[in-house]
């Protein structure tokens, strides 16, 4: 018998030493870049090091020069002191290196003037080859019992009576205004102390919102939407003075048209006139009102579809009876510096038109809140509140698009479709369906209106002074009365009113100090933040 025997060696894998010889120079390679980029580093070393010192030194002194400038403000007539180009600091030594410090109006993107509030802070620092910047947000708050204002500019909404949200409708910040990124509270106001007078029903939303009502009235409000109110309770009923009285001398002293005019492609005002009533033709229709004009309409007036008015000047539109926008019609402001007061005596309609500023594209509404800005009390439509017995009908219905200030006392306004109004609106009542918005500007909101208790609307004891709720009418001759009651001046008249009517003006005063060894005294209360370190972070998603 033949026997086999098992050789265990026989399956044993060979050893391969090519690629043991690999592994061993994969290592030394290894070896060999890691030590040179170590020789590297420790020739470098002291650069690196140098660069991190004074990286650190500027951004010391980047955050010193902010500290600066809130101290500068801090004190009495600082924005009346500031260079006309806005720079606080330009080629300041500190920290081994120099330092420039500018502030620009937030609202305007101009240098500050006295009466600004919101400035945009940059310092700027650089020590050897490294540049820091930081940036800062700068609130300026008013001086208790030294300003008031009496137009309700500071209440995205101000509803007299009623004020009704129903369905998709919601108040909300503008998020384009300059002052959407501070996160401030949007103010509801109303005069009513009857139960469920102010409704927020269905989908409705007024976001980040308090109500400011009379105390022992808290069942004015229902709300029913998914989204809580905060309540405000003053101890007197807000006041709601009428509309200014518009001024027509000037278009009745400037010669008169009667019956109804119509203009074509070509129409103009230059000088103040009045008219019996004015339509503007359909498709072609445009007229161009310039200079510092009052055109009086004694009946009505109408844009008929796809036609337009153009403001530029100073313009102020009073309409008597009616006003009607049809379809794509507008009303636009030309230019940076137009503004157009307009008075409308009768019922208001605007069925998918627009009223604002300039739009290349004339087909173009944007109702979902991304408007682009601009100074929105430029453009401030009032009613006649003389002689009425019923509430005057006011709405915006389909795409409607108004980009300014309503104050109506006398109207019951409705809005609905998809319109939007960018501004604020006060009026009788209000109500908003369907899937319409508000979107608030808080540059409004000089804040010495009644959302603020330190306004010298109020007395010591917290109570609207009797003398405001005098006023009855926000006319020159009333409002200088109240200034002479309270015994202050015009210039502490602030707000779209105080400027309409001649009222307010600077509210900075010269720095003064009772020695030039004391410390200038720091009364100005200022609130700031920083919001970038050595680089704008809201460009961090900006595409290259």
């Amino acid at each position: 018998m033949q026997t086999f025997r098992h050789n265990q060696n026989q399956h044993r894998p060979r050893p391969r030493h090519g690629m043991s010889m690999l592994l061993v120079l994969i290592s030394l390679m290894t070896a060999t870049i890691v030590t040179v980029a170590y020789l590297s580093s420790r020739d470098n070393s002291a650069l690196i090091g140098e660069n991190v010192t004074e990286t650190a030194k500027a951004r010391w002194a980047a955050n010193s020069g902010i500290d600066l400038a809130i101290a500068t403000l801090q004190t009495e007539g600082a924005l009346l002191n500031l260079p006309a180009s806005g720079q606080l600091l330009q080629n300041y030594v500190i920290s081994g290196g120099t330092l420039d410090v500018s502030l620009v109006d937030q609202l305007t993107g101009l240098p500050p003037t006295a009466d600004s509030i919101y400035l945009v802070l940059t310092s700027t620092a650089r020590v050897g080859p490294i540049e820091q910047t930081t940036r800062g947000q700068v609130e300026i708050l008013p001086k208790p019992q030294t300003k008031l204002n009496l137009d309700l500019a500071e209440f995205a909404v101000f509803a007299a009576d009623h004020l009704s949200m129903e369905d998709d409708s919601i108040v909300t910040r503008w998020p384009e205004s300059p002052l959407s990124q501070l996160g401030q509270t949007i103010s509801i106001g109303t005069q009513s102390t009857d139960t469920g007078r102010v409704r927020l029903r269905h989908r409705s939303a007024s976001v980040d919102t308090e109500i400011y009502h009379r105390s022992g009235s808290d069942g004015v409000i229902s709300n029913s939407s998914d989204h809580d109110v905060r309540q405000r309770g003053l101890d007197d009923t807000i006041p709601m003075p009428n509309s200014p009285p518009p001024d027509t001398g000037p278009a009745e002293a400037g010669g008169s048209s009667p019956g109804v005019i119509v203009f074509g492609s070509s129409g103009s005002i230059s000088e103040s006139r009045s008219f019996g009533g004015i339509q503007v033709q359909q498709n072609t229709g445009r007229l161009h009102i310039s200079g510092d004009t009052t055109v009086l309409v004694e009946n009505h007036l109408e844009l008929m579809p796809r036609s337009g008015i153009e403001i530029a000047g100073n313009v102020t539109l009073v309409v008597k009876g009616n006003v009607k926008l049809n379809p794509e019609s507008w009303i636009e402001l030309i230019g940076s510096d137009s503004t157009l007061t307009m008075f409308v005596g009768g019922d208001y309609s605007q069925e998918s038109a627009y009223v604002g500023n300039f739009r290349a594209a004339k087909n173009i509404r944007d109702t979902t809140g991304h408007a682009d800005w601009y100074d929105i009390k430029r453009l401030n439509i009032f009613s006649i509140d003389d002689d009425v017995t019923d509430p005057l009908q006011w709405e915006l219905s389909g795409n409607s698009l108004v980009k300014g200030s309503i104050y109506a006392p006398s109207s019951e306004i409705v809005l609905t479709d998809t319109s939007a109004l960018y501004g604020r609106v006060a009026s009788h009542r209000l109500l908003a369906r369907l899937a319409s918005s508000i979107y608030y500007d808080h540059a409004l909101d000089s804040r010495h209106g009644y959302n603020y208790p330190g306004s010298l609307l109020f007395d010591e004891d917290g109570r609207i002074r009797q003398e405001v709720q005098d006023v009855e009418q926000l006319s020159t001759g009333l409002v200088q009365d109240l200034v002479d009651a309270l015994g202050t001046t015009t210039d502490a008249v602030t707000g779209i009113i105080g400027r309409l009517l001649g009222f307010g003006g600077s509210s900075g005063t010269a720095s003064t100090s009772s020695s030039t060894s004391d410390p200038t005294p720091r009364t100005v209360p200022v609130r700031y933040a920083i919001v970038a370190h050595g680089y704008d972070v809201s460009t961090w998603e900006i595409s290259p």
